[in-house]
């Protein structure tokens, strides 16, 4: 799979301009009686430490895949790593660890009633700790990938279940098709920086004379993505613990 460098547009940086609409935005939406996203149900107590949680749960959750599948199609005797897959081999390890996502969203009601929607967060995020973690130490082997792949993509599928019952249950009546629809947009904020960070490692840490990234970029992505899901789960354990210490008042 041939690597291109990224080049940057001769546009001018708009980060400045961003800033200013985004805080007009934000003004407007505190002040309007029914606003688009009401900011302050999003700011309980009860919501904040998750939709903080989500960003590095979408590092986690979109971030290696591309480079997981770049470093399956690479070839050993070329970079000394990876194990030269073409497009229909890719599409079969995908077809695996997609059916451990699917399989992942469907324990969750089993899950669920045995220990608990908050407890199926932490197993979620443990998961693809352990299958990050694991790619990260050992993928000299095709079988080790799609093994690490697959208990990653299963944590993926319980966050993705379990995380939106979650905030269904903390939000309020009212805001509660806004939280979810949040959450999942800060995933995606999450996911789509960590895509365009990892490109851009992958792009400039290559072997002397060529275009390939070095086999410790791919590892650096996975150990990111792994920190990123224990990140997630420290920060919904440490909601759920500053919950538990005031039980007598109100999370909002």
């Amino acid at each position: 799979m041939p690597w291109r460098d990224w080049r940057y547009g001769t546009s001018k940086p708009r980060g400045p301009a961003s800033l200013v609409l985004l805080g007009a935005w934000v003004a407007v939406e505190l002040r309007v009686t029914d606003p688009l996203i009401d900011l302050r149900a999003a700011s309980r107590r009860a919501v904040a430490p998750l939709y903080l949680a989500s960003l590095p749960i979408g590092v986690a959750f979109f971030g290696a895949t591309t480079a997981t599948t770049t470093f399956m199609a690479a070839s050993n005797h070329v970079a000394g790593y990876g194990f030269g897959l073409d497009v229909t081999a890719l599409a079969y390890v995908g077809l695996a660890t997609t059916t451990t996502i699917v399989l992942g969203a469907m324990v969750v009601p089993r899950l669920v009633k045995r220990v608990g929607h908050e407890p199926a967060v932490y197993s979620a995020c443990a998961a693809m700790f352990a299958g990050y973690t694991g790619l990260a130490a050992w993928h000299g082997a095709l079988w080790q990938v799609i093994a690490a792949s697959s208990v990653s993509s299963f944590g993926m599928g319980l966050i993705a279940s379990a995380m939106a019952v979650v905030l269904t249950e903390r939000a309020s009546t009212a805001s509660t098709g806004i939280s979810v629809g949040l959450y999942i947009t800060v995933r995606a904020i999450g996911g789509s920086l960590a895509g365009a960070g990892f490109a851009a490692l992958l792009t400039r840490a290559t072997i002397a004379g060529t275009v390939i990234p070095r086999e410790w970029a791919y590892v650096a992505v996975w150990l990111t993505c792994g920190l990123a899901s224990l990140l997630s789960l420290l920060i919904v354990a440490a909601a759920r613990l500053n919950r538990s210490a005031k039980p007598g008042r109100n999370p909002a």
